[in-house]
Protein backbone atom coordinates (compact mmCIF):
# COMPACT_ATOMS: atom_id res chain seq x y z
CA UNK A 1 0.00 0.00 0.00
CA UNK A 2 1.91 3.59 -1.09
CA UNK A 3 2.57 5.76 0.99
CA UNK A 4 1.51 3.31 4.45
CA UNK A 5 5.22 3.52 6.03
CA UNK A 6 5.07 7.59 5.60
CA UNK A 7 1.84 7.50 7.46
CA UNK A 8 2.45 5.58 10.02
CA UNK A 9 5.57 7.67 11.12
CA UNK A 10 3.82 10.62 10.90
CA UNK A 11 0.71 9.53 13.37
CA UNK A 12 2.86 7.48 15.42
CA UNK A 13 1.87 4.22 17.16
CA UNK A 14 -1.10 4.23 19.36
CA UNK A 15 -1.05 4.11 23.21
CA UNK A 16 -3.20 1.63 23.55
CA UNK A 17 -1.44 -1.50 24.11
CA UNK A 18 1.11 0.50 25.80
CA UNK A 19 -1.58 1.44 28.60
CA UNK A 20 -3.00 -2.29 28.46
CA UNK A 21 0.59 -4.40 28.32
CA UNK A 22 1.73 -1.74 31.27
CA UNK A 23 -1.77 -2.45 33.30
CA UNK A 24 -1.76 -6.01 33.33
CA UNK A 25 2.48 -5.42 34.63
CA UNK A 26 0.88 -3.47 37.29
CA UNK A 27 -1.73 -6.06 38.43
CA UNK A 28 1.08 -8.69 38.72
CA UNK A 29 3.56 -6.27 40.71
CA UNK A 30 0.77 -5.28 43.43
CA UNK A 31 -0.03 -8.89 43.93
CA UNK A 32 3.21 -9.84 43.94
CA UNK A 33 3.69 -8.10 47.12
CA UNK A 34 1.37 -10.20 48.90
CA UNK A 35 2.80 -12.97 48.68
CA UNK A 36 5.49 -12.34 51.30
CA UNK A 37 2.80 -12.03 53.55
CA UNK A 38 3.27 -16.14 54.91
CA UNK A 39 1.25 -16.85 58.13
CA UNK A 40 3.07 -18.42 60.97
CA UNK A 41 3.11 -22.60 60.83
CA UNK A 42 1.75 -22.88 64.11
CA UNK A 43 -0.35 -25.97 65.61
CA UNK A 44 -3.88 -25.32 67.05
CA UNK A 45 -2.24 -25.47 70.23
CA UNK A 46 1.01 -23.70 69.72
CA UNK A 47 -1.72 -20.65 68.26
CA UNK A 48 -3.57 -20.06 71.36
CA UNK A 49 -0.30 -18.80 72.96
CA UNK A 50 1.99 -17.59 70.38
CA UNK A 51 -0.59 -16.25 67.55
CA UNK A 52 -0.60 -13.24 68.30
CA UNK A 53 2.94 -12.30 69.00
CA UNK A 54 4.02 -13.50 65.63
CA UNK A 55 1.07 -11.58 64.03
CA UNK A 56 2.70 -9.15 65.60
CA UNK A 57 6.33 -9.90 64.23
CA UNK A 58 5.04 -9.42 60.59
CA UNK A 59 4.48 -5.49 61.65
CA UNK A 60 7.61 -4.74 59.50
CA UNK A 61 6.81 -6.72 56.33
CA UNK A 62 2.93 -4.93 56.66
CA UNK A 63 4.63 -1.90 57.09
CA UNK A 64 6.70 -2.60 53.95
CA UNK A 65 3.91 -3.97 51.71
CA UNK A 66 1.59 -0.92 52.40
CA UNK A 67 5.04 1.45 51.52
CA UNK A 68 5.13 -0.50 48.23
CA UNK A 69 1.49 -1.01 47.23
CA UNK A 70 0.82 2.98 47.79
CA UNK A 71 4.00 3.75 45.97
CA UNK A 72 2.77 1.26 42.71
CA UNK A 73 -0.67 2.54 43.10
CA UNK A 74 1.00 6.14 42.62
CA UNK A 75 3.03 5.59 39.86
CA UNK A 76 -0.14 3.77 38.42
CA UNK A 77 -2.04 7.08 38.31
CA UNK A 78 0.92 9.15 37.18
CA UNK A 79 1.21 6.44 34.39
CA UNK A 80 -2.39 6.65 33.70
CA UNK A 81 -2.15 10.57 33.50
CA UNK A 82 0.89 10.42 31.28
CA UNK A 83 -0.52 8.28 28.77
CA UNK A 84 -3.51 11.08 29.19
CA UNK A 85 -1.42 13.61 27.71
CA UNK A 86 0.47 11.37 25.18
CA UNK A 87 -1.39 12.04 21.46
CA UNK A 88 0.31 8.32 20.39
CA UNK A 89 3.56 6.71 20.99
CA UNK A 90 6.34 5.34 19.39
CA UNK A 91 9.05 2.67 19.50
CA UNK A 92 11.26 4.98 22.02
CA UNK A 93 8.40 5.44 23.94
CA UNK A 94 7.71 1.52 24.37
CA UNK A 95 10.99 0.46 25.49
CA UNK A 96 11.22 3.62 27.99
CA UNK A 97 8.57 2.30 29.47
CA UNK A 98 9.60 -1.25 29.14
CA UNK A 99 12.81 0.05 31.13
CA UNK A 100 9.83 1.55 33.84
CA UNK A 101 8.19 -1.69 34.23
CA UNK A 102 11.38 -3.63 34.55
CA UNK A 103 12.07 -1.09 37.50
CA UNK A 104 8.73 -1.61 38.53
CA UNK A 105 8.00 -5.24 38.85
CA UNK A 106 11.63 -5.45 40.69
CA UNK A 107 9.88 -3.60 43.71
CA UNK A 108 8.84 -6.96 45.81
CA UNK A 109 12.37 -7.95 46.04
CA UNK A 110 13.54 -5.06 47.95
CA UNK A 111 10.10 -4.51 49.83
CA UNK A 112 10.41 -8.39 51.17
CA UNK A 113 13.93 -7.46 51.85
CA UNK A 114 13.07 -4.19 53.70
CA UNK A 115 10.53 -6.51 55.40
CA UNK A 116 12.43 -9.17 56.80
CA UNK A 117 15.55 -7.23 57.49
CA UNK A 118 14.01 -3.21 57.98
CA UNK A 119 17.09 -1.89 60.26
CA UNK A 120 19.52 -3.28 58.17
CA UNK A 121 21.32 -0.34 55.99
CA UNK A 122 22.12 -2.55 53.35
CA UNK A 123 17.87 -3.66 53.26
CA UNK A 124 17.15 0.48 53.33
CA UNK A 125 19.41 1.29 50.85
CA UNK A 126 18.46 -1.69 48.51
CA UNK A 127 14.86 -0.05 48.82
CA UNK A 128 16.07 3.22 48.40
CA UNK A 129 17.93 2.43 44.77
CA UNK A 130 14.92 0.98 43.81
CA UNK A 131 12.85 3.32 44.27
CA UNK A 132 15.25 5.95 43.18
CA UNK A 133 16.11 4.28 40.08
CA UNK A 134 12.74 4.28 39.04
CA UNK A 135 11.61 7.65 39.80
CA UNK A 136 14.34 8.62 37.32
CA UNK A 137 12.99 6.16 34.29
CA UNK A 138 9.74 7.42 34.92
CA UNK A 139 10.10 10.83 35.05
CA UNK A 140 12.77 10.15 31.59
CA UNK A 141 9.48 8.72 30.19
CA UNK A 142 6.98 11.51 30.82
CA UNK A 143 9.74 14.38 29.85
CA UNK A 144 10.54 12.29 26.72
CA UNK A 145 6.61 12.73 26.22
CA UNK A 146 6.29 15.96 27.12
CA UNK A 147 9.53 17.55 25.72
CA UNK A 148 11.71 15.50 23.57
CA UNK A 149 8.98 13.58 21.34
CA UNK A 150 7.11 15.56 19.85
CA UNK A 151 4.02 12.99 21.49
CA UNK A 152 2.37 15.27 23.59
CA UNK A 153 -0.94 16.37 22.29
CA UNK A 154 -1.61 19.52 20.48
CA UNK A 155 -4.24 20.66 22.90
CA UNK A 156 -1.70 20.64 26.17
CA UNK A 157 -0.26 24.09 26.74
CA UNK A 158 3.08 24.85 27.96
CA UNK A 159 1.74 26.24 31.24
CA UNK A 160 -0.01 22.28 31.59
CA UNK A 161 3.17 20.56 31.19
CA UNK A 162 4.86 22.60 33.39
CA UNK A 163 2.42 22.43 36.19
CA UNK A 164 2.57 18.49 35.74
CA UNK A 165 6.26 18.80 36.13
CA UNK A 166 6.14 19.58 39.76
CA UNK A 167 4.51 16.93 40.68
CA UNK A 168 1.21 17.05 38.75
CA UNK A 169 1.51 14.23 36.95
CA UNK A 170 1.51 11.86 40.07
CA UNK A 171 -2.25 13.04 41.42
Amino acid sequence: MPGAPDTLKSEGLSTSRIEAFSDGVFSIVITLLILEMKLPALSYAQAEVTLLPQLLALGPKLLSYVISFLVIGTYWVAHHNAFQYAERGNRILMWLNMIFLMCLSSIPFPTALLGDYAPLPVAVATYGLTMLVTAIIFNAMWWYIAYGSGLMRSTVNAQTVGMLDVGGIFG
